[in-house]
């Protein structure tokens, strides 16, 4: 691997442009853009690792991101989480803000 980049935290339009929500349900939301010439070229996947500096291992990984072929893809997937009254979360809203991809979930109940 020649490259690592480390997004600590980042803003999407940054690294990419003619960002679009690919494909949505209930469950999850896949945000895609087109790299900058400067990151076109990097193949990597990320997920979460800390969140405000603690361990993010004992929840599900529900943010993720391939780089792949020139494209960026950002991956909410709520799948298999539950609020407090153990329903499973959805997505209400999915959009685009300051940059970033912003969603708003909740419990199913």
């Amino acid at each position: 691997m020649k490259n690592l980049i480390l997004i600590k935290k980042a803003v999407f339009r940054a690294y990419a442009s003619n960002i679009s929500v690919q494909a949505s349900n209930s469950f999850s939301v896949t945000w895609v853009g087109t790299l900058k010439p400067r990151y076109a070229k990097c193949f990597a996947s990320a997920g979460m690792t800390k969140v405000d500096g603690q361990a993010y291992s004992e929840h599900l990984n529900y943010l993720r991101m391939h780089f792949v072929k020139g494209k960026v893809y950002f991956i909410l997937d709520l799948a298999g989480g539950s609020d407090l009254n153990n329903y499973p979360l959805i997505v209400l809203n999915d959009s685009f803000k300051n940059g970033n991809p912003a969603w708003t979930w909740d419990g199913s109940d």
